[in-house]
C-alpha cells in the first residue's frame, strides 16, 4: 500500500487548485499545510528553509503502507499515474524513487519504502550534512542516500511534472528533462 502527502504552501491560489487536482486524482493523500515555517521562513533569511515542512509530509505515512510519496504542491501527475507508481515500485521495492528528473535535483515528487523514513529523519538531525545546513530536502534526499548506501533512481520518463507556477523562493523553473503526459512504459535509470 502506499500513502501520500501533498506539501501545500496556501500563499497561491494556482497551487491551491493544483492542490485539488492532485488530491482528485489521489483522494487519500493527507495535505500538509505550510504554516509559517516553509518558504515563509527562507525568505525571511533563515536557514530553516523548506525542510520543516518536509518533514511533516514525510511523518504523515500511514501505519499501514509500505511506501510513501511525497508530492510538492506543484506537481503534475502523468496519467493513470497510479497505476504506472505501483509498477515502477514493484521494479525496485526497496529502492527511493525519484519520480521527476530535471536539469538538478529537485523534489516535486518522491517515493520511498516506509521502513526508510525513520532512518531518514534520523539523518537529517545528526548528520553533518543534515538539517542546520541543507535547507531543501531534494538536497537531503541527495545525501541520505549517498551517505547511507541506498539506492536512488529515477522513472524514465519522468512521472510527475513541475507545473510553471512562480517560484515561492525566487528559483529559476526547472522542467523535467522527459516527461510524456501518458507514458507506455516507465523504466527506473540510476
Amino acid at each position: 500500500m502506499i500513502s501520500a502527502a501533498i506539501i501545500h504552501c496556501p500563499k497561491s491560489a494556482e497551487r491551491a487548485v493544483n492542490v485539488m487536482r492532485l488530491l482528485e486524482a489521489l483522494p487519500t493523500a493527507r495535505v500538509v499545510l505550510d504554516q509559517g515555517d516553509g518558504a515563509k521562513t527562507m525568505l525571511n533569511g533563515s536557514r530553516t528553509g523548506c525542510w520543516p515542512l518536509a518533514r511533516r509530509a514525510w511523518e504523515a505515512h500511514s501505519a499501514e503502507s509500505t511506501h510513501h510519496l511525497v508530492l510538492e504542491d506543484d506537481a503534475e501527475l502523468c496519467e493513470d499515474f497510479e497505476a504506472h507508481l505501483s509498477s515502477t515500485i514493484e521494479q525496485a521495492p526497496g529502492a527511493v524513487l525519484s519520480l521527476f528528473r530535471g536539469r538538478r535535483d529537485c523534489s516535486v515528487g518522491t517515493v520511498m519504502p516506509v521502513h526508510l523514513i525513520a532512518p531518514f529523519l534520523t539523518w537529517t538531525r545528526e548528520s553533518r550534512h543534515g538539517e542546520r545546513l541543507m535547507p531543501h530536502h531534494d538536497h537531503m534526499i541527495t545525501e541520505a542516500c549517498i551517505e547511507l548506501g541506498w539506492t536512488r533512481l529515477y522513472t524514465a520518463p519522468s512521472l510527475v511534472e513541475q507545473r510553471q507556477f512562480p517560484s515561492l523562493l525566487g528559483h529559476d523553473h526547472i522542467s523535467a528533462t522527459w516527461f510524456e503526459r501518458s507514458p507506455s512504459r516507465v523504466a527506473l535509470e540510476p
